[in-house]
């Protein structure tokens, strides 16, 4: 529509309807910048965490620190950040229920001997996070099963189902071992790895890893552009792949409040 019809419609409509019109626009402009002066109040106040890395060297020192402090940190900005949106996250996150079994039977890991609770994101290192926990109970298997062995010795859906029927909210809202972890990683370098690994490398089926593979059907070398795009096709409440779900919604970190948080 252009300019001059635009202005004779306005003068084409009587004075009640152009000052509600206009009091409508006011309203929601003024809801607009409501919204965003309230977005940015929930953050400011958002503790700056110490970091492990010298200025001077550049190099990690671990004696700067200790991962209490670092977690202690770590897990208020957390909260603080759940406390003012934890309604619009949650709405993002996978159906607990329906996907129970893909949670508690490989990502969702306990372990009562080390009073332990620990979400295996993949790509930050939860093979061998695995690994170290069986090595340490003294678990055997076979070669690459790590993973199902985990599922067998480590998996929360026993619990989930014998405690908890089946619940799997109420689970993370009311378990509380001593120790609660989670490894998290810069989102980008974790897609770089998840795609380097599964389509790069192993050249794995690209539905298996993100919801948009229609549009890529057929092709045989998939950019990193590509790859990203698809994945960020999934609709909300639904899991693909523990590689590329996002960890906030993977780990349930609104529900479960983690106080080993490293990095």
């Amino acid at each position: 529509m252009g300019f001059r019809h635009f202005t004779a419609c306005y003068l084409n409509l009587s004075a009640a309807k152009l000052t509600a019109i206009l009091l409508v626009q006011f309203m929601v402009i003024y809801i607009i910048i409501q919204m965003r002066d309230s977005y940015s109040d929930r953050f400011k106040d958002l503790p700056t965490c110490p970091t492990k890395v010298s200025n001077n060297t550049g190099k990690i020192n671990h004696k700067e620190y200790s991962i209490t402090e670092l977690s202690a940190c770590r897990g208020k900005k957390i909260r603080k950040y759940c406390s003012g949106f934890k309604k619009y996250v949650v709405k993002s996150y996978p159906n607990y229920n329906y996907y129970g079994g893909g949670l508690t039977n490989w990502i969702w890991m306990t372990s009562p001997h080390h009073h332990l609770f620990y979400c295996a994101t993949a790509k930050c290192g939860s093979t061998t996070w695995k690994s170290y926990l069986m090595k340490d109970l003294k678990i055997e298997w076979q070669g690459n099963g790590t993973h199902e062995a985990a599922k067998k010795f480590l998996g929360t859906s026993s619990v989930v189902q014998k405690n908890y029927e089946g619940d799997s909210i109420k689970f993370l809202e009311t378990y509380r071992p001593e120790h609660r972890l989670i490894i998290v990683r810069n989102p980008w370098a974790r897609l770089v790895s998840a795609y380097q690994d599964k389509i790069v490398t192993k050249k794995m089926i690209l539905e298996k890893y993100c919801y948009g593979w229609k549009a890529y059907e057929g092709l045989t070398d998939i950019t990193f552009h590509q790859f990203v795009d698809c994945v960020l096709q999934k609709p909300e409440k639904v899991l693909i792949d523990s590689h590329t779900q996002p960890i906030l919604s993977l780990c349930g970190v609104c529900h479960m409040d983690y106080n080993i948080i490293c990095t």
